[in-house]
């Protein structure tokens, strides 16, 4: 007996030894070094606030922050404590993530067996989505370290029915309600749960409910329910086949939902389902909602109780840190985020989304559902070999909470049914799926063979989270160049002397990393434009008027947002080009960028309506806010727009250095501005190509007949004295020494010569 126990203790010590490596493993590779500017926004913005509360800064008062405030005092003391940089911020994650690991083994070891513990730690270690997020500085590690601290208490509850135990599972709800508003769904369907449970009559309703649901025949109602809401829209269309009907009659779920019109056949959908459920199940369920009206009235002050231990957190934390700070806190925390999702929809919205990877073979962006997808494939191999399980207690009540969980999210939430905000939703179906799959007789050949497999296909998971996606190989978007970006940056503004001037960096993490001063309130423009409704106009001009002279643009605000953000985002850029000049451009042929201007101080430039940026690896030049022309520089039949890094080197005249890159060498040359042209000094040996946006005319004249021009044709060269480049309404004229001109495409032009300078005229058609 004694060597028994000793044996199943190595087991355990072996396999938590396993899952720990194997997290912090995960969880600290590239910690470091990974950066996307494509997705560490939020990072940014989360460390910005914890460093300026430390500064003495207040969150809604001097902040506009759109999270409720514990994560950013909890991340602030984490970063007074051991240090304020980006890396350190993510470690607190990862902390997080950690103590999810020992609490989701308690929950195991309580629900069933010190297995089902060692089963689901082991999940969650290598889970893809949680790969991804414990090592960001984000919100959804503390809602998976609060989710799982409420689950515990849940099962202790249930298992012992001292409702002490409920009342604690429903303040660590609470809790971390205070933290992000995407836990509040769970929180509402634990109370409810538990409420149900106070009653066995009303609760044996639920379980009831809950076998309805989760049930093999839902399969064949699913079914059914989709053939015929794909006749009734193909009925629509047939009798009013007008865009209109096409755009709203479709298929939720298969397809994406893009129009909150969609709505129509969405509710048809879920009305044909309700009615086949409750015809096929044989439902009464009037008279079980006046019994529950009944127990609810009766029980009045059970209720009371339940929600001021769910509350009691909320208002000691939000009341301190929230209310008293500013009277804009419930807009900004809550009000403001009404309508970023649309309740009754969500669910089709998220399936939508999982069909249109698949139509779109974009499967790597369903990395998140690998697991369910595994779990709910051996489920459905059990039913089919029709084996035996046995009945645990405790699942009877997951069930109800998953159940409950699941209506909340998808059709009374506004969250939006993103994966990352389901964190919650998952925990308690993981949960809920392993105690059933552990109460399965399998034999061990089965066993062994189905674990092997699981694990398997979650090590390629894991392997393209945690490698191939920061090579930027996978159809995620990755700034792959981000980090070193910033850093020859930050040598930039150090050997500049800038870093006491104030910035405003549309990614606050530029701000962060770069150590910059900045404007407290606005370092969120996202959230003020998308949440807030704050025209650019108003942001720029506040701070004009606080002395922000510097601005930083970077991948990022170039990403195409949806509407109205993506606009507001090109009239800052439009302003900041037409109001500013160029100190420092840095950008990859991939399009990653970064750049650095200072706002006008010379009237000089009122009249100049040239500008230029390092653009996917190129210089782009602009007219009258037109992109006209990419620029990069040849030599040896080698092109060197791999890179493009653009450096002011004269404010009067307007001189910028410039060094382009092929993948092994690089070429340095001068680029000056003027009212109306550009002249490039370029080294002997190189040649410049323009790669214009539309297709161009190209006009020269030779010495012998200067007062005749003719047209260069497709693949011709020549060397003319006069040559004048005809692009929609502008004529580009290019003179200098030895110009010799080649025209490669419709609309790509080889130039060489020494001193060539491009006069930029705009015809008024």
């Amino acid at each position: 007996m004694w060597k028994r126990k000793v044996k199943s203790i190595d087991k355990k010590v072996l396999a938590f030894i396993m899952i720990f490596l194997y997290y912090f493993v995960t969880r600290l590779y590239g910690i470091s070094g990974h950066m996307n500017e494509y997705f560490d926004y939020d990072e940014g913005t989360y460390l910005m606030i914890a460093r300026l509360i430390n500064q003495g800064y207040l969150p809604y008062r001097d902040i506009f922050a759109v999270h409720p405030p514990l994560f950013y005092y909890m991340l602030a003391l984490w970063l007074r404590i051991f240090g304020d940089n980006y890396v350190v911020g993510r470690l607190f994650s990862v902390f997080l993530g950690f103590l999810s690991l020992i609490i989701a083994y308690c929950i195991g070891k309580e629900v069933k067996s010190w297995e089902l513990g060692v089963t689901f730690t082991g999940l969650l270690a290598m889970d893809p989505l949680l790969i991804h997020v414990n090592p960001l500085v984000f919100h959804e590690s503390s809602i998976e370290f609060f989710t799982l601290l409420s689950l515990y208490y849940f099962v202790r509850f249930v298992k012992t029915e001292n409702l002490k135990y409920a009342y604690i599972s429903l303040f660590w709800a609470g809790l971390g309600s205070t933290s992000k508003f995407t836990i509040l769904p769970f929180a509402v369907a634990l109370y409810l749960t538990i409420f149900f449970s106070l009653n066995q009559e009303i609760f044996e309703h639920a379980k009831n409910a809950s076998k309805v649901l989760l049930n093999k025949k839902q399969v064949f109602i699913c079914l059914v329910s989709y053939i015929l809401i794909t006749i009734i829209s193909m009925s629509t269309i047939f009798m009013w086949p007008s865009e209109l009907v096409r755009k709203l009659m479709i298929v939720p779920g298969l397809h994406k939902i893009e129009v909150y019109g969609q709505i129509i056949p969405s509710a048809f959908l879920l009305a044909i389902w309700g009615i086949l459920t409750i015809y096929v199940f044989r439902i009464s369920y009037v008279d079980k909602l006046i019994r529950f009206a009944i127990f609810s009235i009766k029980n009045i002050r059970s209720a009371i109780l339940l929600a001021l231990a769910f509350l009691l957190p909320k208002l000691i934390i939000e009341g301190i840190l929230g209310v008293m700070i500013s009277r804009d806190y419930i807009y900004q925390t809550y009000l403001a985020q009404g309508g970023r999702g649309f309740p009754i929809i969500n669910l089709f919205m998220y399936i939508g989304d999982k069909f249109g990877h698949i139509y779109n073979n974009t499967l790597e962006l369903m990395i998140a559902n690998v697991p369910l997808i595994l779990l709910v494939a051996v489920i459905l191999l059990v039913w089919t070999l029709d084996l035996s399980s046995e009945p645990n207690p405790v699942s009877q009540h997951l069930r109800v909470l998953f159940i409950v969980s699941f209506f909340m999210y998808f059709f009374v939430s506004p969250t939006l049914p993103n994966d990352r905000f389901l964190i919650s939703l998952w925990l308690v179906l993981y949960l809920l799926l392993l105690e059933f799959l552990s109460s399965v007789k399998f034999t061990k050949k089965q066993l062994y063979g189905m674990l092997s497999i699981f694990i398997v296909f979650l090590l390629i998971a894991d392997y393209g989270m945690v490698y191939q996606y920061p090579q930027g190989k996978l159809k995620f978007i990755w700034a792959v160049h981000s980090k070193e970006m910033r850093d020859e940056l930050k040598e930039y503004i150090l050997k500049n002397n800038l870093s006491n001037e104030k910035f405003y960096a549309v990614n606050p993490m530029n701000t962060y990393y770069l150590g910059l001063q900045t404007e407290p309130y606005y370092i969120d423009t996202f959230g003020l434009i998308l949440l807030k409704d704050t025209n650019t106009t108003e942001i720029l001009s506040a701070l004009s008027r606080r002395d922000v002279k510097y601005y930083i643009l970077s991948t990022w605000i170039y990403y195409k947002w949806p509407e109205p953000a993506n606009k507001e985002f090109n009239n800052l850029i439009s302003y900041i080009n037409k109001n500013g000049y160029l100190l420092y451009g840095d950008s990859y042929k991939n399009g990653d960028i970064i750049e650095i201007y200072k706002l006008k101080e010379f009237p000089r430039w009122n009249n100049s309506e040239i500008a230029l940026f390092s653009y996917t690896g190129a210089i782009l030049i602009e007219n009258h806010s037109e992109y006209i022309a990419k620029i990069y520089a040849t030599r040896n039949n080698k092109h060197y727009n791999l890179r493009t890094k653009i450096k002011i080197s004269s404010i009067n005249p307007l001189i910028y250095d410039v060094t382009q890159y092929s993948t092994d060498t690089q070429v340095k040359f001068s680029l000056s501005i003027a009212s109306d042209s550009l002249k490039f000094v370029l080294p002997s040996d190189s040649e410049l190509i323009m790669e214009f946006y539309a297709p161009v005319t190209v006009g020269y004249s030779l010495t012998s007949n200067p007062n005749v021009e003719k047209i260069l044709t497709k693949n011709h060269s020549v060397h003319a004295t006069k040559v004048n480049i005809y692009y929609k309404d502008y004529i580009l004229s290019l003179s200098g020494d030895n110009i010799k001109l080649t025209k490669i495409s419709e609309d790509t032009v080889e130039i060489i010569g020494n001193n060539i300078t491009i006069k930029i005229t705009r015809e008024r058609l």
